[in-house]
């Protein structure tokens, strides 16, 4: 039996604020101001509600992939982190890594550009390991399968920090095509950078994660790299492979053969069939017919990861798309309604990946009836959020079946399908009553209950033919009972559970009813043999000023089992649960050394048909003040006798570190002069705590960090290298609250 359980989410309890501030680093020889100022940073009064301050500058920035430059791919609020940096946390050191070039030809010469940092300080005279691998390498596991076969590198050398915590190194052996990693490490610090020497070169695009039984759409560009421009008409090889660890090898899933278009871009789609007991991570390799030019990234099985692709594969991908989003006000019409429709129509850049709304443009909208034919058509306008609005109404002889609703624009089209067909709501409705109980023990002896059967306007359905199924989790039908309903409408029954085999984990109880005029209606419910309970909860504003109103939002879910062997969430609907919030003073890191909590307020609430439920409440200042890590414990407790608890942690936004940029305009080789200042929310002076900062460069490569104790306001001043990279900077401060 293969099962699979999702564990309770663990959050972390430090670190709970942040300040994020940007600043520009500028080459003097590349850049062009075209003539405008750029403005200087001004200091932020912060009053404690917002801890972030993005500021715009000039990007230099390209991609061969890219089709224009849109400042807004990357958020200032919330700017994407490399993942090419693995520095250890419980230090305060930075290894950073530039290469001069990510593509070179066969015979050009590799610089490499290394710099050391400790608190903000150069590391001079500290001993940095370099080693190079032929192809893709991680010397971790967890992204990188092939962390257990033998690979050696193929250059290696030790260089030393000069002064400023820099070192530089040239790699000339560049004779071969392929991809190559860079490994560089010192004791406290480890990061990688790959490169690629060749031709021609493939650049991908396509998710990190599959699902099974889903189709895997990814596209390529196929470039000359000598100019980045796209290779037309040219095939290149693709293969999906799992990893077999008894023989060490790699066994291909699926493979083909494609063409790219004129522009060197094409689009594949492959199945990913189910076989999860062989394989949670998939290979996909991409090649050149030659084999000269090859690229290769790991797939990751996820089982809540919902897979989507905004773009069909079907158009040539240095084409526009567009998205419809389509609401209508019924999901089935009778003849003679009136079909109201919405469309949120989006432009979609694939090679930029954004998506704005297309404000103030026709589309051509023609509606087809179940044969086919078009029965109607003319162009609807977007108004300025790109929504569309239009009504159609049936005729009351329509033909039942699909109409379809067409929208065309710039040459692409979609199609969105409604359902005519006469809807009669049933005259009687069929419970399953159990008294409240779905959960049932391996050591339950009876199944016991009764079928409610009567009319919407309530009278009993006396008389009716009851056919009352049990059947297991994977659909196999364990018993049936018939009978009659009673004078008042209701079939009881009583099986023994033990009687019938292989009855586990769950199983799902159906009551088929026909009235004495052959009116038919059902019900199905589904009941568990599975103890264990799942619940959480969380906050809205994971770091709320102590002003605010609180919104805790929760859910309960017992387990049943799926037809395929997963175990499923199943809502626990209209259960009471216990809220309790704890306080303490201290700083525990660990809830099992949260010894001297206090109770501070109790809530009843329970939930919703979908198990879920909101607690608002707002705990007074003066606790706010006296406490500074807050326990919201969740308990769940069933008649069953089943329970589970659950715990969510969080602070108040009691002290900020504030950052003042002195120049937020500098050149490679220059020092970056900021001021912190730590201060009291609740009262808004200065005061004094422990805070730590980051500094990322314009690759989201972090380059700096200090954990320091600051009282009132401090200086820093941080040297950046000759050779970091154009582009804006950002600044992280984090405090304990």
């Amino acid at each position: 039996m293969n099962r699979r359980r999702k564990g309770t989410i663990f959050l972390i309890l430090i670190c709970i604020q942040f300040v994020l501030m940007g600043f520009s680093v500028m080459g003097t020889s590349s850049y062009n101001n075209n003539d405008q100022e750029i403005p200087k940073e001004k200091i932020i009064q912060n009053d404690g509600r917002s801890h972030s301050s993005p500021y715009y500058f000039p990007i230099n920035r390209s991609s061969p992939l890219m089709t224009e430059t849109l400042e807004g791919v990357d958020s200032d609020e919330n700017p994407k982190l490399a993942n090419i940096y693995y520095n250890n946390y419980d230090n305060d050191y930075a290894l950073t890594l530039n290469l001069d070039k990510s593509v070179l030809t066969i015979g050009e010469t590799l610089t490499l550009n290394l710099g050391l940092t400790c608190n903000l300080s150069a590391s001079p005279g500290k001993v940095i390991s370099v080693e190079i691998y032929e192809g893709f390498y991680r010397n971790y596991y967890y992204y990188y399968p092939g962390y257990y076969e033998t690979t050696t590198p193929i250059y290696t050398k030790n260089i030393i920090t000069n002064a400023d915590g820099q070192a530089s190194m040239t790699f000339s052996s560049t004779t071969s095509e392929g991809i190559y990693t860079v490994y560089a490490y010192t004791e406290d610090s480890r990061i990688f950078k790959d490169f690629t020497i060749g031709e021609v070169g493939i650049f991908y695009k396509g998710p990190r994660y599959y699902k099974p039984k889903q189709v895997y759409t990814a596209a390529v560009h196929v470039v000359n790299l000598t100019d980045f421009s796209g290779i037309p008409l040219t095939f290149f090889n693709y293969s999906i492979s799992y990893y077999i660890y008894s023989t060490s090898s790699w066994h291909i899933l699926t493979e083909d053969q494609v063409q790219t278009d004129d522009a060197g871009y094409a689009i594949f789609n492959s199945d990913i069939p189910l076989d999860t007991d062989n394989y949670h991570v998939l290979r996909l390799t991409i090649s050149t017919l030659d084999g000269k030019a090859e690229y290769q990234a790991f797939l990751y099985e996820s089982w809540d990861y919902y897979y989507y692709s905004m773009w069909g594969g079907q158009q040539k991908t240095n084409n526009e798309k567009f998205q419809y989003v389509v609401t209508t006000d019924k999901t089935i019409y009778n003849p003679g309604d009136i079909v109201f429709l919405r469309a949120l129509v989006m432009q979609y850049l694939f090679m930029n990946e954004t998506k704005t709304a297309l404000q103030y443009t026709p589309i051509s909208l023609t509606i087809y009836n179940p044969d086919e034919l078009a029965v109607f058509w003319t162009d609807v306008t977007t108004d300025e959020y790109g929504i569309l609005s239009f009504y159609f109404p049936l005729d009351e002889d329509s033909d039942l079946g699909n109409y379809g609703f067409e929208f065309s624009y710039s040459g692409e089209t979609y199609r969105y399908n409604i359902k005519v067909d006469y809807y009669i709501k049933p005259v009687f409705r069929v419970e399953i009553d159990t008294n409240g109980k779905d959960f049932y023990s391996t050591n339950e002896k009876l199944f016991e209950g009764f079928i409610e059967v009567s009319y919407y306007f309530g009278q009993p359905v006396v008389g009716a033919t009851v056919e009352f199924t049990i059947q297991s989790y994977w659909g196999e039908i364990k018993k049936i009972l018939e009978g009659y309903t009673n004078g008042e409408g209701r079939f009881y029954f009583s099986i023994k559970l033990q009687s019938i085999p292989d009855l586990e984990y769950s199983f799902s109880a159906q009551a088929a009813v026909t009235d004495i005029y052959g009116r038919s209606a059902s019900s199905e419910k589904i009941f568990t043999r599975i103890r264990e309970l799942y619940a959480y909860g969380y906050l809205t504003n994971w770091a709320p000023h102590p002003d605010d109103s609180l919104e805790y939002y929760f859910y309960a879910f017992q387990y049943v089992m799926s037809d395929y062997g997963y175990w499923m969430y199943n809502p626990l609907a209209n259960v009471s649960v216990n809220i309790e919030i704890f306080g303490t003073a201290n700083y525990p890191i660990f809830s099992i050394v949260f010894t001297d909590k206090q109770l501070l307020a109790t809530y009843s609430k329970t939930t919703n048909i979908f198990g879920s439920g909101k607690l608002e409440f707002k705990l007074p200042l003066p606790l706010i003040k006296v406490y500074n890590l807050f326990e919201i414990r969740l308990t769940v407790n069933l008649k069953d006798d089943r329970t589970t608890t659950s715990s969510y942690y969080y602070r108040y936004k009691k002290y900020s570190l504030d950052i003042n940029i002195i120049d937020s305009t500098l050149n490679p080789g220059q020092t970056l002069e900021f001021e912190v200042t730590f201060r009291d929310v609740l009262t808004g002076y200065s005061s004094s705590g422990e805070g730590k900062i980051y500094i990322y460069d314009a690759n989201h490569q972090l380059i700096g960090r200090v954990s320091d104790i600051i009282s009132g306001s401090k200086t820093y001043n941080f040297l950046i290298p000759d050779s970091s990279p154009e582009g804006k900077y950002y600044i992280y401060s984090y405090v304990y609250s």
